[in-house]
């Protein structure tokens, strides 16, 4: 009953991510003159939910080919990881928009490191990954965006 359940959820978040795909066509291109244009982060959306749905189908294939019990990080049959993976990614989108990338960046790679290190017995050797990645990754994603694209992120509403 909950492999039904899953698949009319997967389905339904595929059907509403055709549905943005159909409507981010019309915006124009991701990159005009080296900045981000409208078009963007929807794309950068669509990746994430594709990529998510895809994740959650491979799970369930496993889970049926395997026919084991519920796992411990899932509730009602939720994967609750994942569940709180969309919701920092939503929150980072927010962020991004009023705080500007370098607050929404870091806020987004300390939650995404600490819900994978999450089960991780040794607290040391966690904390230690959790702030390595929190602050390499957004350094290196502006780097990227800024040395190969010339792309220079906005600042955020707060600070114009």
């Amino acid at each position: 009953m909950h492999i039904k359940k899953e698949i009319s959820v997967i389905i339904s978040i595929l059907v509403f991510t055709a549905i943005y795909i159909i409507g981010s066509f019309r915006l124009g291109a991701p990159i005009y003159r080296g900045e981000p244009t409208e078009s963007t982060f929807p794309w950068i959306i669509i990746i994430i939910m594709l990529t998510a749905c895809s994740a959650q189908l491979f799970s369930l294939v496993k889970k049926i080919k395997s026919q084991q019990a519920p796992d411990k990080e899932k509730i009602g049959g939720f994967n609750i990881p994942l569940i709180l993976g969309i919701a920092a990614l939503s929150l980072f989108i927010i962020a991004f928009v009023f705080l500007g990338y370098w607050p929404a960046a870091i806020m987004l790679t300390f939650a995404v490191s600490y819900i994978f290190e999450a089960n991780t017995k040794n607290t040391r050797s966690k904390w230690l990954h959790i702030i390595i990645l929190t602050v390499l990754i957004p350094i290196l994603g502006y780097l990227f965006y800024w040395g190969i694209f010339n792309i220079h992120f906005p600042k955020g509403l707060l600070f114009r």
